[in-house]
């Protein structure tokens, strides 16, 4: 059966949002169209522009979310955006389960500030506010001993050095970290990052 397109955000609210989210996301649909932005479906929900993508709604099956696009510049007083994975960039959300979560006063805000993050131009820059990575000693020395898998870590991004380090640092005891370790230098030793296995599965 073939999955029906999403026009218009009424066919949205119809089609895919179930009896207790959709007072929510009519709610916020109505405060994000108060302030003039333009509306349009986009990955099969409603999206509202000005000056680019400021931001978007979507239900799914436990909760409803509005998702600002450059929400990482937001200054986020109410303490009340989400990060959805620790690697994702700018985007932020705001999660709501009930209408009782639903504040309109304070999405109009955000909505506002997020508007005049597009129209100056700002962008999120994800490598000035990373914080630096630590990489213990006993670890770094180990890798130094190996040099295809030293080579293949220095060439490692950010992100995939990181998967390495947590792996290590959060074993428990010293036996766990020091099988974790010789398997992270094997692996290095072949070129793979720590997840590389589950790419294209």
């Amino acid at each position: 059966m073939s999955k029906v397109k999403i026009e218009t955000a009424e066919q949205y609210l119809a089609e895919k949002t179930a009896d207790w989210s959709r007072p929510i996301c009519e709610t916020i649909i109505k405060v994000l169209r108060k302030e003039g932005m333009r509306e349009e479906i986009k990955w099969g929900a409603p999206c509202y522009s000005h000056h680019g993508i400021v931001s978007s709604v979507a239900s799914f099956k436990h909760h409803v979310a509005v998702w600002f696009h450059q929400g990482a510049m937001l200054k986020d007083t109410k303490k009340v955006l989400r990060q959805a994975q620790e690697n994702t960039k700018a985007l932020r959300s705001i999660v709501y389960k009930s209408m009782d979560d639903v504040d309109a006063k304070t999405l109009s805000a955000y909505a506002k500030e997020a508007m005049f993050v597009n129209e100056k131009g700002l962008k999120y820059d994800h490598k000035k506010t990373r914080k630096e990575l630590v990489v213990p000693d006993y670890f770094m020395k180990r890798i130094q001993k190996n040099k295809k898998a030293l080579a293949t870590y220095e060439s490692f991004s950010y992100s995939k050095k990181k998967d390495y380090v947590q792996w290590i640092v959060e074993a428990k005891k010293e036996e766990t970290r020091e099988r974790r370790m010789l398997q992270a230098i094997d692996m290095m030793a072949e070129g793979k990052g720590r997840h590389d296995k589950y790419k294209n599965s």
